[in-house]
């Protein structure tokens, strides 16, 4: 079974992340840079695979049962 993971974005611009170095994740602990931003670090977040309409904090209710 293969997992599959999403796509690793900067935590300070949201723009792609790589690998820091060539060992990174196999010798020593993940690192990844950005190279839009400069962020160099171990945290990343993950872009999901589904795509869903993002929360726009509105209630979408309307007016159903008020």
């Amino acid at each position: 079974m293969r997992l599959r993971h999403g796509k690793k974005l900067c935590p300070n611009c949201l723009g792609p992340l790589k690998p820091a170095t060539f060992i990174s994740g196999w010798l020593v602990p993940e690192e990844y840079l950005c190279e839009a931003c400069g962020y160099v670090g171990h945290v990343s977040l993950e872009a999901s695979n589904n795509q869903e309409a993002p929360a726009t904090g509105k209630d979408d209710s309307k007016g159903l049962g008020a």
